[in-house]
């Protein structure tokens, strides 16, 4: 067997580092110091910034100063080149009118509202790319054949696709998020001027209009869409021409647990989440005595609420309970190639062509590159943005338990990232 050159070595060493970050190792697991490549300070790869002029410390230390003291707990969490790089929690989880009091912890599992949707957007692409079909193609799907089969979609329904539903461009109305609500909407017109009478929100079919119905009802089309892919998810989904009340009560809770089960095996699973089988839309990991409490004003001596179970009513748009850790983690997993081809996270990023966010709000040009972003409001608040430009590859995700604050105005997350380079 012949010897290696050391110039071979050193290229084969190259390429470990440079592309092993997709072997689904330790790199969310543990903070590591940053590491020079090859011994070299001079050299860098796409998306390296360690030796350029971001400072995840400094970008720390303004996020603290920015919270500190204008909520009541809340959690950080910092993500370069796939490693952690900060992460803190400060504040209260509890204060002592829901004793016993306990502190906000740097892994505090709460509700994320909608960034939610972020989730679900990513499992919506990975699912609609496994149809074998180019993407583009795969989003043009119609909807109305991915639902339970006793529905009579209208003729204006029929016409969504999943892009519309991504994109918040369906102009389909919300009747509300029970399941007899869900069937209304998809058998009832849409906003389009074909309606009779047509709701001044949404807006027409083809007009961005945010609303939580989009993705509300994607929590069904997806479930229905894995189902032409997985046996045993089709099984569980025969139903009855006419089904009655409890029927229908089944079904969706069914329709529910798979889309919750799918969450934690396609997205959470290959992002590395430790406790990934156990991801749920209400508290998990923890009693319910110890659950994180929600307030409205800070120091509060009135007892807080918790956000409740949101399993058959907002997932797919809300409700998912995670740490700001993890959620991170799932950004910066998507942005590695972990969770899905790269490419269709690019799609995302681009929209729908029409300057229609997929998953996100919407993004920032700067110049340090487009910063994407996603907020959510509900019990509390929660933000993800994902840096993205030449030599920047940085995610960082934010959680607390008031709502109403700094956290949900993604432009201040947007301006201390651009302070704090040196």
């Amino acid at each position: 067997m012949k010897t290696l050159s050391k110039k071979a070595i050193l290229i084969l060493t190259f390429f470990v580092l440079l592309f092993g970050f997709s072997s689904c190792n330790d790199e969310f697991l543990e903070p590591k110091a940053p590491k020079s490549i090859l011994g070299s300070e001079n050299l860098k790869i796409s998306g390296d910034i360690t030796s350029i002029q971001f400072d995840p410390a400094l970008f720390a230390t303004k996020i603290e100063n920015r919270l500190d003291g204008q909520v009541p707990g809340y959690a950080y969490c910092i993500i370069k080149n796939g490693q952690v790089v900060a992460q803190k929690g400060k504040g209260d989880a509890r204060y002592s009118v829901d004793s016993p009091a306990r502190l906000y912890s740097g892994n505090e599992i709460q509700d994320i509202a909608s960034t939610t949707k972020y989730v679900t957007a990513l499992l919506t692409m990975k699912l609609l790319d496994r149809t074998g079909l180019p993407i583009d193609l795969s989003l043009e799907r119609r909807v109305s054949n991915y639902l339970p089969k006793f529905f009579s979609p209208s003729i204006d329904f029929r016409k969504v696709t999943f892009r519309d539903l991504l994109a918040h461009t369906s102009g389909i109305i919300n009747y509300g998020s029970s399941f007899s609500d869900i069937q209304k909407t998809a058998e009832n017109g849409i906003n389009e001027t074909t309606d009779v009478n047509p709701l001044p929100s949404p807006k027409p079919f083809g007009q961005y209009d945010y609303q939580n119905i989009n993705y509300i009802m994607l929590r069904y089309a997806v479930v229905y869409l894995a189902a032409t892919q997985n046996p045993a998810i089709a099984y569980s989904l025969i139903e009855s021409k006419n089904p009655g009340p409890n029927e229908k009560a089944i079904l969706n809770l069914t329709i529910s647990n798979w889309f919750r089960k799918l969450i934690r095996e396609e997205i959470c699973q290959p992002a590395l989440i430790a406790d990934w089988n156990s991801v749920d839309f209400k508290a998990w990991g923890i009693s319910d005595n110890q659950n994180v409490k929600y307030y409205n004003s800070v120091n509060s001596n009135v007892a807080g609420y918790d956000s409740g179970d949101h399993l058959i009513d907002a997932a797919g748009a809300g409700g998912l309970k995670l740490s700001a850790r993890q959620l991170a983690q799932i950004v910066g997993a998507a942005r590695a190639g972990l969770i899905m081809k790269t490419s269709l996270l690019n799609k995302m990023k681009l929209g729908d062509g029409f300057g229609n966010q997929i998953g996100f709000d919407d993004a920032y040009s700067r110049s340090h590159g487009k910063y994407y972003h996603k907020n959510g409001s509900g019990a509390g608040n929660a933000v993800l943005l994902d840096f993205d430009g030449t030599g920047v590859n940085v995610q960082l995700a934010i959680t607390t338990n008031k709502k109403s604050t700094d956290v949900a105005n993604t432009k201040v997350w947007a301006d201390l990232f651009d302070q704090s380079w040196k």
